[in-house]
């Protein structure tokens, strides 16, 4: 409930969201049906949409369920579906004459011809796949809207169409049961003998973000932006939706250099703009949160390492030293217990040359290595300062007419809300 609060006020127009059963993030934080109306009284109360993922395949043997759950979903005012599964959106289609259904990226939404069908069905969005340009977008002409994802995770394979999950496992991404073993290290074969390669993860993509392109989704024919923030904290959900809100409605593609490195900070793994503008999409350094670099390690001994900082760091904020054995796990420190000032003082903040203390791997620490900053101060006061003005809707009656006021806007943003 904090991510789905956190989205709405720093200007989200739509939250989407899972519930305990039949949604694409099995193993998210997902909500309960209390949980689910009472997002819908809250997001509504504020004039915010409220989109749930029913987007798994269903088995025959779950129908009766699966529909009983939609009914639900339909009695609390839910404003739209998003779902998956052909054979499901046509028959709740034809049972729930006037509910919205949007079509998951899980439904491989890449071509005219699937599109046309989804319309016939009845859809009215398609969120179109992460691996599609925004020229093969814009090629497709259809009169349907057009959504797709903006910024966060991407995934390797093709949208839906994933079972590396499933063979390695028995756990399948299109039941929302995703291991992401593409995170992992991976050794290279080819004609039956192992190649030598520099990086070991293989198979793991960056992080999408499409600010510096903005402007000409803005231009497009793209009506709705979505944010990907699956198992990811309020802070991130409310800054990523609040830096995204301000790009709309000044229609530009400009942030600060301090709004970059707040983003560095709460979480990538490095960016990239994706298949939309045919950007490179993979990191295999490492699968893990980068944080912002913040300087390098001069010196370091049994007992101590000496860091020269670029920027000012702060007590509370937690930092990465990058070790050059890549497939090593990356070391976490917390500045607030090992940093000291060069005379011996535990500083506050710390600017220029400083040390960190404690038991050291002086073999895998070398001098030059990156120091990284992945938590800090930013998050804390995300949470605590509101960052978008929103007023509550309300409805009265005079005399029988009724009033009402309801905001609306051609582009529209939204945030994900998988964790509660």
């Amino acid at each position: 409930m904090e991510c789905l609060k956190a989205a709405i006020h720093n200007g989200a127009d739509a939250i989407y969201l899972g519930g305990k059963s039949f949604g694409a993030r099995a193993f998210a934080g997902n909500f309960t049906n209390e949980e689910l109306k009472e997002a819908v009284n809250y997001a509504h109360l504020y004039g915010v949409k409220i989109y749930v993922t029913a987007n798994t395949i269903i088995y025959n043997n779950e129908i009766k369920d699966f529909l009983e759950y939609i009914k639900y979903l339909y009695q609390i005012g839910v404003d739209a579906l998003i779902m998956q599964d052909i054979g499901m959106i046509s028959l709740v289609r034809k049972i729930f004459l006037d509910i919205e259904v949007h079509a998951s990226t899980q439904c491989h939404n890449h071509n005219s011809e699937g599109i046309k069908l989804l319309k016939s069905l009845g859809v009215t969005r398609v969120v179109l796949d992460r691996e599609m340009s925004l020229k093969e977008i814009e090629n497709i002409n259809i009169d349907i809207e057009k959504e797709v994802f903006i910024h966060g995770a991407l995934c390797n394979s093709y949208s839906g169409c994933c079972l590396f999950s499933f063979m390695n496992g028995g756990r399948s991404g299109n039941r929302g049961e995703c291991t992401q073993v593409c995170r992992l290290p991976f050794k290279l074969i080819k004609n039956g003998k192992y190649i030598d390669t520099p990086n070991k993860y293989l198979l793991s993509t960056k992080e999408l973000n499409t600010i510096s392109n903005f402007d000409k989704l803005l231009d497009s024919d793209i009506v709705s932006f979505k944010i990907e923030g699956r198992m990811k904290s309020p802070s991130y959900v409310g800054y990523v939706t609040r830096l995204y809100r301000k790009l709309i409605d000044n229609h530009t593609n400009k942030v600060t250099s301090e709004e970059e490195n707040n983003l560095k900070i709460l979480f990538n793994r490095d960016f990239t703009s994706g298949y939309l503008f045919n950007d490179k999409v993979m990191n295999t350094s490492t699968s893990n949160h980068q944080g912002l670099e913040i300087g390098r390690v001069l010196e370091v001994t049994p007992k101590k390492i000496k860091i020269k900082l670029s920027k000012q760091n702060n007590k509370e904020e937690l930092i990465k030293i990058e070790k050059q054995e890549l497939e090593r796990k990356l070391k976490d420190m917390n500045i607030k217990e090992t940093m000291y000032d060069l005379n011996g003082g535990l500083p506050n903040e710390a600017y220029c040359m400083e040390e960190i203390r404690g038991k050291l791997d002086q073999e895998s620490l070398k001098n030059s290595s990156s120091v990284r900053q992945t938590v800090g101060r930013i998050a804390i006061f995300i949470l605590k300062r509101a960052l978008y003005e929103r007023n509550a809707l309300i409805s009265f009656q005079i005399y029988g007419i009724l009033i009402s006021s309801w905001r609306t806007n051609r582009k529209s943003i939204w945030g994900n809300t998988d964790i509660k």
